[in-house]
């Protein structure tokens, strides 16, 4: 086709009168120049997205699963403008939070395959963070493993919230971060009795805005291991004779029955008291261990007992049966 122009000219058939591109002609492509770029915004406020193309029509589109599937967008709150250059999302909540959008333009009559997609863009909604669980105060034994854990509502998701223990070593007056503690749960190893009352806490930070939510400070119990020795009047027995070992602890055992006995490493089977008695059939080395009124566990020292050195022929067991 042609077009008549002024002053008698004849413009191509591309072109308008004027010699600009007409883009009203079929097939003619689309083509963007700026994509729309991800929004921050706090609850309830408006954000815009928005597209600089050489196009007739928009359709703006919405991803709620990370781009697996899109769908259009229609003119109804909180959406405007879904089908111009600029999308308008007027009181944006927590629902919308992570969303994607992107928009496809085109001609006016497009050619198949004429139109053109953006890349998508991300909605953050950016909303503080709760602790839903508080840590809570523990109580171990030295040199055990003490654990801490808080449970947080962050709505942005584990990739953009972040966690940071701290311990404070004053009951609380200040804080340090822990290194590498920046999981829900901190896990302490071999707590020792410097480590006694001290609290932690942990700083759950959300992108994209950076607000954060500190927990409550929990407070580290350690308890001593209970001492335990044993100790026996004589240790070289001949046949006949006994010897009382006997088990003094502090603090005191959990119960009468808080004790276990081992000789030659071997489990002394119903030894479960804080003596045992020991005699020429039952030689060797002694430990005894017990589990104090904190349910910490200790072992004693090792005794042992031998045969003591005699020029006398002893005829054991006495009686015999003969043999």
């Amino acid at each position: 086709r042609v077009t008549s122009g002024t002053n008698g000219y004849t413009a191509p058939a591309d072109l308008n009168a004027n010699g600009t591109p007409d883009f009203q002609e079929a097939g003619a492509a689309a083509a963007i120049t700026t994509q729309p770029a991800n929004q921050n915004l706090i609850p309830n406020a408006s954000a815009t997205f928005t597209v600089v193309a050489s196009a007739d029509t928009y359709q703006w589109q919405v991803s709620t699963n990370g781009g697996t599937s899109y769908t259009n967008i229609a003119n109804a709150a909180p959406y405007s403008g879904a089908t111009t250059g600029t999308l308008t999302i007027t009181g944006a909540t927590a629902g919308l939070n992570q969303n994607l959008y992107r928009v496809i333009v085109s001609g006016a009559c497009p050619a198949p395959g004429s139109s053109v997609t953006s890349s998508a863009a991300t909605l953050f909604v950016n909303i503080t963070p709760t602790i839903v669980t508080q840590p809570v105060n523990t109580t171990r034994c030295l040199g055990t493993t003490a654990t801490f854990t808080v449970v947080a509502n962050a709505p942005n998701g584990p990739v953009a919230s972040t966690y940071q223990w701290q311990v404070s070593t004053n009951n609380g007056l200040t804080y340090t971060n822990i290194t590498g503690a920046t999981a829900a749960t901190l896990t302490l190893t071999n707590v020792t009795l410097l480590m006694n009352n001290n609290l932690y806490r942990v700083v759950l930070t959300t992108a994209p805005c950076a607000t954060t939510v500190t927990s409550n400070g929990a407070r580290l119990n350690v308890n001593p291991l209970p001492e335990i020795t044993i100790a026996t009047p004589v240790t070289s027995l001949t046949p006949g004779v006994t010897t009382v070992i006997t088990a003094t602890t502090s603090p005191a055992p959990l119960n009468a029955t808080s004790y276990s006995w081992t000789l030659n490493g071997a489990t002394v089977a119903s030894a479960n008291t804080s003596t045992i008695t020991a005699d020429v059939d039952k030689l060797g080395a002694y430990r005894a261990t017990v589990t104090d009124i904190n349910g910490c566990v200790n072992s004693s020292n090792v005794i042992v007992i031998d045969a003591q050195f005699s020029d006398r022929l002893w005829i054991y067991p006495n009686p015999s049966d003969g043999r």
